[in-house]
């Protein structure tokens, strides 16, 4: 996980928070990889 999170940051694909302009950081963390990738909405499960 923390490999995608790098991965994703390295190309510059913003994460879903960085729509939230509260938020000061905008980078990928592990636990937003892994919250996306447990949620059947997203995962079609």
């Amino acid at each position: 996980m923390a490999g995608i999170a790098r991965e994703l940051n390295d190309r510059g694909i913003p994460c879903p928070l960085s729509a939230d302009r509260h938020r000061t950081r905008h980078e990928w963390i592990v636990r937003t990889v892994i919250g996306i990738l447990e949620n059947p909405g997203y995962t079609g499960r």
